[in-house]
């Protein structure tokens, strides 16, 4: 499965790609922060409004997006499986759950939403980890991933997509 790439970074050079999301953390880090730290004038209504929805269908919000993601990192990396399970979507709106690399996961045995409890425990077994380092949008991500098997030297890329119109937000499908 080929994902898009994001215009204007090369993905084969490391130290660009990671300047690249560094930088963007950054700006993203100083927008936010600005709109935090605004003062008020005095009298000026200063209730906090909800994030805005992305205009995609799913009823997420950037940052109930990136939420469930530092969810399921927390999920993977505690090698707990059914806590991983439960962020995923029931059938029949799951779509896939896929990885690379060792063991993988791809093709029909992504689509299969009755494995994922014993990919996890599987992957745990060989210390599988991720770092999330980037999230945008519903949802196109950049983790780093090591495991006793897998030493890839590159950020790893990823999409998918979560539903969040029906509490509680769900993946219905997540690739690497």
């Amino acid at each position: 499965m080929h994902l898009p790439r994001l215009p204007g970074v090369l993905l084969s050079r490391p130290k660009l790609s990671v300047c690249v999301a560094a930088a963007a953390l950054f700006v993203a880090g100083i927008l936010s922060a600005t709109l935090e730290a605004a003062p008020s004038r005095f009298g000026e209504d200063t209730t906090t409004t909800t994030a805005p929805t992305l205009h995609d269908g799913s009823g997420c919000t950037v940052e109930g997006v990136a939420v469930l993601m530092r969810a399921l990192i927390r999920a993977w990396n505690a090698g707990n499986a059914g806590a991983v399970d439960r962020l995923f979507a029931p059938t029949p709106a799951f779509k896939w759950f896929s990885m690379g690399g060792p063991e993988n996961r791809r093709g029909k045995d992504a689509e299969k939403r009755s494995t994922i409890r014993a990919f996890v425990r599987k992957r745990h077994r060989r210390h599988d980890r991720m770092t999330l380092v980037m999230v945008q949008g519903n949802v196109h991500f950049f983790v780093r991933r090591r495991a006793d098997d897998y030493h890839p030297r590159n950020l790893i890329e990823g999409k998918g997509a979560a539903i969040c119109r029906h509490p509680p937000s769900r993946f219905i499908a997540w690739s690497t």
